[in-house]
């Protein structure tokens, strides 16, 4: 199996994007390690920069290099780079148009990839631009794919977004609050929980988490104050263990 991976955050070598999170890619790796014989293959998307726009404003001039380059390597893993039509995205009325412009003009490469890798799952890792170019290869090349349901906040009312949703093979919700709006919007059958994983290390490292009579668990949580991030979940569970613990919680 060859999973074609395709996402709007990814580590890259500029600097807006060095400290992105390397979950996907760290997760790949992991699972490419218990199933040798699949294989991962990873498009970072980008805005479309034009030239005027990286000229007059510095600040989009790496994402125009990084580009140009097509694609680059890191944590090992060799990343494709493709620019969709991103910027402005918040005028909804125009966002049918900047799909159809990301689709079009990247298909021709998108093709080359998916015949090149042998690809046979598609993975979209957001709910918009990934999704929409999931859909329209699954169709054109007959290549099932899922959906991760990554903003899906700005994309609940979009009829496109639907129909990405509603033709994917699975949706899967890394919390319970994004599946909470998944389970309305597709067939129960097709809409999955699995949140991120824990590296090994975290619970084997001689369980010093798991021994109450060394004292006191610790724990921190840094993010905005949203339901999505599941922190009553947090407390419950802490409640349950029955386990001394100090719980610090920083965010707007």
């Amino acid at each position: 199996m060859v999973i074609l991976n395709i996402s709007e955050f990814q580590p890259a070598p500029i600097k807006a994007k060095e400290r992105d999170n390397d979950i996907l890619i760290v997760t790949a790796q992991k699972h490419a390690e218990y199933y040798p014989e699949v294989k991962h293959v990873f498009i970072l998307a980008i805005p479309f920069v034009s030239t005027m726009t990286s000229f007059l404003l510095p600040k989009w001039r790496s994402f125009r290099t990084l580009g140009q380059q097509k694609k680059y390597v890191t944590h090992g893993q060799e990343i494709y780079v493709m620019n969709f039509f991103m910027r402005g995205y918040r005028i909804r009325i125009l966002r049918p148009l900047f799909h159809w412009l990301s689709y079009i003009t990247n298909k021709a490469r998108l093709i080359r990839i998916v015949q090149e890798e042998k690809v046979t799952l598609i993975h979209a890792h957001h709910v918009q631009h990934s999704s929409y170019i999931a859909h329209r290869l699954s169709r054109k090349l007959n290549i099932p794919y899922v959906v991760t349901s990554r903003k899906i906040f700005s994309s609940i009312h979009s009829k496109q977004a639907k129909q990405d949703l509603n033709h994917a093979e699975a949706v899967i919700s890394i919390n319970h609050f994004y599946k909470k709006i998944i389970d309305q919007l597709v067939p129960s059958n097709s809409s999955h929980l699995l949140p991120h994983g824990l590296d090994a290390a975290f619970l084997t490292a001689e369980d010093k988490l798991l021994q109450p009579e060394r004292g006191v668990v610790k724990l921190i949580s840094i993010s905005r104050l949203l339901p999505l991030k599941n922190i009553e979940h947090v407390l419950l569970a802490l409640e349950k263990s029955n386990l001394p613990f100090v719980y610090d919680i920083y965010g707007d």
